[in-house]
């Protein structure tokens, strides 16, 4: 992005800051440490470093790609149908458009003899820029025939995307707007031979999920970025190359001596998680003290759970594993196989279709502290459930709505937690060994298995089903806040805050606001990481309708923007944008000022 339209400043005002000269670069002595919970987190700088690459660029020059990319065929796309998106991802899925980068079925620069067995099934569809058609963006879809079609996405006179001269008229500014147009409508695609196309199910990139999916084996020396040297550090931190790369290294005979090294702005931090002793197993972390202990059998679980719930509380995010042991090959490292070759651990098997396991407290149907009375009034449907944490017994209970009689009844079944760590709501529960609460509710999900209750009044065992998990309305709070299409009308928008006062208002990683600056006569972005706050000024493209241009992940990507601050804003947060090193992740409504 050009720079003349992006502006990012950086204030420390009267915080403890980073002294580097202090920070020490030898991973046996730390001065900088913070402890969390279940995290021990030990903070180095390395200073002075000569890299082979560029550093990563912040948003005032978006990162591009001038390598020849040619893709591989060992690639294993899978099926979105297949891979059971969860209910809150299909709610997030129309709430902001995505620019290509960010779109999980893009498989970035290939050609298309490596991708044309990916389509299998009638209706399955990826993206590619293809590297012999100077690098169009081309649709591959299985057409209603079964056969393959290949499709350029074109740009109309005034420069929008269409993939048939009609789509004119509604002049999509980025491709992911075109692809929903068709995938939501089930618009037919005319192919050759005047045959025609549905977009049914889109095909992701295993490169899109890679930090989520847990390894194969328990064995870490089989694991693509696990290393054991560890005796210099400064060649493992060129191994790092974008905010989120990490790798881990340590003893591999040893469980509990691994250091992970990641990457975040201008700082690579090491540090080490914290395992059950007496278990010898590793912990998730937990949002409060009386939610109950989950562990799993391994590291990489720790880890990619950490990806998955987008953990930013010690100031970085673990996005993406690299690759440093040269002894596995990719394909059997950190990328998705077919299912049916996966060798998960026994404990996660198919109940969470390999993705890295999720904490009680990042359960979109978990409602934290509450009484079961306020549960009931979530719960209108019969098999309707929730997650929540009893404010009477301190124990974690499944409320769930049941049918008796044709009349509708509540059930509040309490999760109990045997010796080993493993979870269990019924005494048989136990063999099977669940880890996590989330593995099993899907057990008895996956299986159509019956909650029996007890049922004092009536003398009889009722018996409920899990079909419907009622999503908190509190986990979708970060987008509610920002869904009005006029900026000064969100949630977030403070209108008459001075810089101080916005910053006073900013505690915690991701904590964001908007306000406006009289003085420029333009909307600002305050936002609050790692102990710096930085104000973000986003200008439109005069060249583009006064559009707001979106991010590329490679320069040949085409150009993409949005038509209004409110659209960029909603991009940002749900896909993630780096500002320098700030995410946006909590609005801060201005309700609570008003109402103090």
């Amino acid at each position: 992005m050009d720079k003349s339209n992006q502006s990012l400043e950086q204030h420390e005002p009267n915080l403890k800051q980073r002294n580097p000269e202090s920070e020490l670069f030898a991973l046996q002595s730390y001065e900088d440490v913070s402890e969390t919970d279940d995290l021990l987190i030990h903070r180095i700088l390395l200073k002075d470093l000569v890299h082979d690459y560029p550093t990563e660029h912040c948003l005032t020059e978006w990162p591009s790609s001038t390598e020849e990319v040619v893709g591989t065929p060992s690639r294993q796309a899978v099926s979105w149908n297949e891979n059971s998106a969860g209910k809150e991802e299909e709610m997030l899925h129309e709430f902001a458009v995505r620019p290509l980068c960010k779109l999980p079925y893009y498989h970035g620069c290939n050609k298309l003899e490596n991708l044309i067995y990916l389509p299998s099934t009638i209706g399955e569809y990826l993206l590619f820029l293809d590297s012999d058609a100077e690098y169009e963006v081309t649709l591959l879809v299985r057409d209603d025939e079964g056969i393959l079609s290949s499709i350029t996405i074109e740009r109309d006179e005034k420069g929008h995307f269409v993939l048939q001269k009609s789509d004119s008229k509604y002049c999509f500014t980025t491709i992911d707007e075109l692809i929903n147009h068709y995938y939501k409508g089930q618009i037919p695609i005319k192919v050759l031979k005047k045959q025609k196309a549905l977009l049914r199910y889109p095909l992701i990139d295993p490169e899109f999920e890679k930090g989520l999916i847990v390894e194969e084996t328990t064995n870490v020396q089989k694991w693509s970025y696990f290393t054991t040297h560890t005796e210099d550090m400064r060649y493992l931190c060129r191994h790092l190359r974008t905010n989120g790369d990490y790798l881990l290294t340590g003893d591999a005979n040893d469980s509990s001596l691994k250091t992970v090294l990641v990457k975040w702005g201008g700082t690579y931090t090491a540090f080490r998680l914290d395992q059950n002793r007496d278990k010898k197993r590793w912990k998730l972390p937990r949002s409060q003290s009386d939610e109950p202990e989950e562990t799993v059998s391994t590291i990489d679980q720790v880890l990619k759970s950490l990806t998955r719930i987008k953990d930013a509380s010690c100031g970085f995010m673990l996005l993406q594993p690299v690759q440093v042991n040269n002894d596995v090959s990719t394909a059997g490292g950190s990328k998705p196989q077919n299912k049916s070759l996966r060798k998960l651990p026994r404990e996660h098997q198919q109940f969470t279709g390999g993705k890295a396991p999720r904490p009680l407290h990042a359960l979109p149907y978990y409602y934290g502290k509450i009484s079961g009375k306020a549960a009931e009034k979530n719960l209108t449907t019969c098999g309707d459930y929730l997650l929540y944490l009893d404010e009477g017994s301190k124990m974690v209970t499944l409320s769930l709505c049941l049918e008796l009689n044709k009349s509708l009844k509540y059930a509040h079944v309490p999760i109990k937690c045997s010796k080993d760590g493993y979870f269990y709501i019924q005494p048989y529960d136990a063999q099977q060994r669940h880890s996590t609460i989330e593995e099993l509710l899907e057990y008895y999900k996956t299986y159509h298995l019956p909650i029996e209750v007890n049922d004092k009044e009536n003398a009889e065992v009722l018996c409920g089903y899990l079909s419907n998990e009622v999503l908190s309305m509190e986990y979708f709070k970060s987008f509610y806040a920002i869904e009005e299409n006029d900026v000064i009308q969100m949630e977030c928008f403070h209108e008459n805050v001075s810089k101080e006062e916005a910053y006073r208002k900013l505690s915690y990683n991701g904590d964001y606001l908007l306000r406006w600056d009289s003085q420029a006569k333009r909307t600002v972005i305050s936002v609050f990481w790692d102990g710096n706050y930085y104000d973000i000024i986003v200008q439109p493209s005069k060249t583009l309708r006064n559009g707001y241009l979106l991010p590329k992940a490679d320069e040949r990507e085409p150009t993409e923007y949005v038509l209004s601050l409110a659209d960029f804003i909603r991009t940002a947060v749900l896909c993630e944008f780096q500002f320098h090193e700030a995410v946006l992740r909590r609005p801060i409504s201005n309700r609570i000022a008003e109402s103090s």
